[in-house]
């Protein structure tokens, strides 16, 4: 986002929206002395940049990376926290990218990043330079994969894959136990939950659950995806290349019927990563359908074959593409991700102090970020801060006494 804002120089004034112009530029009173705390990411960009950037830009932004509704997202805790921030701290997002200059210090990067670049040899971050997506041939569940046929080959590592846990039990000042579905494993030094926090909220016991019932404040939205695959001679037109398209909150029921998210074009984000099909052109896409949509009727969440038939049909309506695609696959994702509804920041910091006693850490997509880059930062911060200090509830970043 902030890249964005530093091109605005360099692109001709005539293609920006002049209400753009107006508030970016625009510092007022009101803004240089607000002390909330957090807000919503519709509050903030109609405050800043009017309603139409929110309603035709950033909802569909926020449809392609939450699947969720960006009149209730917490900005603090969104993709747009450094350009929150930066007027929080000078009072308007101009008067924050000048002051960032004049500091002569990235703004995009932090002390975090730096690490991790250091950590990369050259070649591995030169691939990373310019890139904004990244994938692995075989689909990224072989980051999984490769993860556990390393783990289960290290003597001191006991994978239980086919157990459900059903409580938690911490201890402040002693091993914790587990019970799962075939057993109870005690004399635990140290607890790492991965389970999604309402999920491990309801493993908790009675006084527990009290007590972080701030676990139980987000909740999560299912996503209908669907993977089309088509086969022709030449490129199917109309697509042009490219990542794909997002649908925002402006276009309504009546051109969007199946609440369609986003279509992703795989074939141009990804290339390369299917296999030969005999010099025919392979177009592959991917339809993201509900979230918060369907949160608000969760009763009308489609059948699987229901999907793959409203996809289609989007795909004729907004692409004109009327053939039938060779490959069709749909799932329903439930609940799969978390929404950091207003005050997350907050409440996650609340909750790093109630931790702190116990011998347990959270990581995860409930916590520090959906995204898979998120997941694993985090999870590769609480092992450090375990290393380091004995101790680390997962939540540090969210400490604001330090």
């Amino acid at each position: 986002m902030l890249s964005l804002l530093r091109s605005i120089h360099k692109r001709p004034i005539s293609l920006i929206p002049g209400s753009l112009l107006k508030d970016i530029f625009h510092t007022t009173e009101r803004s240089r002395t607000r002390s909330i705390d957090d807000e919503s990411i519709h509050e903030f960009i109609s405050r800043r940049f009017g309603d139409g950037i929110g309603e035709e830009l950033i909802s569909g932004m926020v449809h392609g990376i939450y699947a969720g509704d960006y009149k209730t997202l917490s900005v603090r805790s969104s993709l747009f926290k450094s350009v929150w921030e930066l007027e929080r701290k000078h009072g308007g997002v101009l008067n924050g990218l000048r002051a960032s200059q004049k500091k002569r210090a990235p703004i995009d990067t932090n002390h975090e990043e730096e690490t991790l670049r250091k950590s990369l040899n050259d070649h591995s971050l030169q691939d990373l330079v310019d890139c904004s997506v990244w994938g692995l041939k075989g689909g990224l569940e072989t980051l999984v994969t490769s993860l556990r046929d390393w783990l289960e080959k290290k003597p001191n590592v006991i994978l239980k894959s086919s157990e459900s846990i059903e409580s938690v039990v911490p201890s402040p000042d002693g091993p914790s136990t587990v019970t799962s579905s075939l057993g109870v494993y005690e004399q635990i030094d140290h607890l790492i939950s991965a389970l999604p926090p309402q999920v491990l909220h309801s493993c908790l016991g009675p006084t527990l659950q009290s007590r972080l019932e701030v676990l139980t404040t987000n909740p999560s939205v299912t996503v209908g995806v669907v993977n089309l695959a088509y086969r022709s001679p030449r490129r199917l037109n109309p697509i042009p290349p490219a990542f794909g398209y997002l649908i925002p909150a402006s276009i309504g029921r009546e051109l969007n019927p199946h609440r369609v998210l986003g279509v992703v074009f795989d074939s141009d984000m990804m290339p390369g990563v299917e296999e030969e099909t005999g010099g025919e052109e392979l177009t592959k896409l991917t339809v993201m359908m509900g979230g918060h949509y369907y949160s608000k009727q969760p009763d009308s969440i489609p059948t699987n074959d229901e999907l793959i038939k409203q996809a289609c049909q989007t795909i004729k309506d907004q692409l004109g593409i009327a053939q039938e695609p060779f490959f069709a696959q749909a799932q329903i994702q439930k609940d799969c991700i978390p929404q950091y509804l207003v005050g997350h920041h907050r409440r996650m910091s609340q909750l790093h102090h109630q931790l702190a006693p116990l011998n347990l850490s959270l990581v995860g997509s409930g916590y520090s970020g959906v995204g898979l880059n998120d997941v694993v930062k985090s999870a590769r911060d609480n092992v450090i801060n375990l290393i380091k200090n004995g101790r680390s509830t997962g939540l540090e970043d969210f400490d604001i006494s330090t």
